[in-house]
């Protein structure tokens, strides 16, 4: 690297662009040594823009986009400069394009959100830019609902992305698809946690408290979550977390106090983790229907 080699090798996917052949070999020679490469030299070479010029000029060879994708997170993780120029240079937008073009390509959405989820910087990120992050992400989760990989990664770039409700694009079908992902993974704690902590951002706008209905299905889901993972600490406070955010609307508590499990596990958890979370569970339960205690 110290010798030209970074240089060469980012200089032939500037130059050769047009050339599919010779921007794959590129690729696969720069991410044999990018890990030690001086952020210095892979700035000074222009990595960033060579890269983004390579994928923009071939929307339509999959090779190209994965192992570009790939390069943003990789050229992201090794410096906070690096980061920033390709945020600025549009990175979101060409990554979000690849993700949109090959949707049925599981590689193509792992490494398409995992280069996204890198690239959250909320000071550095418009609205506008975030919102097309979280719908590609969305979008990825649902086309691969049953890839573990795809939903976890997705799941964790989601909670990250979607500070509040007022980021997401059709938040109700963002919502559908969140409760529906973990039902079909519901043996999955991982994937149950996360979609947990994304559902208690969207679900709420910050600071003025305005929650979306849940709906009795939407709490079976919730529920099935922490009876199925009873003893896993990250399911409990997140379901938790949830319910509480939930209960800003008076309607929401009416639902949430029809449930006759509920109460249950709420003591259960309290009992098993000693009532160690980041929610005041006695508050909570003050918040229920008197009839529900």
């Amino acid at each position: 690297c110290s010798c030209g080699g970074a240089s060469r090798i980012i200089s032939i996917l500037y130059n050769l662009s047009g050339d599919s052949k010779a921007v794959c070999k590129a690729f696969r020679a720069l991410s044999i040594i990018i890990g030690t490469c001086d952020p210095l030299i892979l700035r000074n070479s222009s990595a960033p823009k060579s890269v983004l010029r390579a994928m923009e000029t071939n929307p339509t060879d999959i090779c190209i986009q994965v192992r570009g994708a790939t390069t943003l997170w990789n050229l992201g993780s090794r410096h906070s400069t690096l980061q920033r120029e390709i945020i600025e240079l549009g990175g979101i937008p060409t990554i979000t394009k690849a993700m949109r073009n090959f949707i049925a390509s599981k590689q193509m959405q792992e490494k398409g959100i995992i280069a996204l989820w890198s690239l959250t910087v909320p000071s550095l990120l418009e609205r506008a830019v975030t919102s097309r992050a979280i719908e590609a992400i969305a979008d990825a989760i649902a086309a691969h609902i049953t890839t573990v990989k795809i939903c976890e990664h997705g799941l964790g770039a989601l909670s990250t992305l979607a500070t509040s409700k007022s980021m997401v694009n059709d938040v109700e079908n963002v919502i559908d698809m969140l409760f529906s992902c973990m039902w079909v993974n519901s043996d999955s704690a991982n994937i149950q946690q996360g979609a947990l902590a994304a559902l208690s951002k969207i679900s709420i706008d910050q600071p003025s408290h305005q929650v979306l209905k849940i709906t009795p299905a939407d709490l079976d889901v919730v529920i099935n979550s922490m009876r199925s993972h009873i003893l896993v600490k990250g399911v409990q406070e997140n379901a938790l977390i949830l319910i509480r955010s939930y209960t800003f609307s008076p309607a929401n508590v009416n639902v949430i106090g029809q449930s006759p499990y509920l109460l249950g596990l709420i003591k259960t958890a309290m009992s098993n983790f000693q009532g160690s979370f980041r929610v005041d569970v006695q508050d909570l339960l003050h918040l229920l229907p008197s009839d529900n205690q």
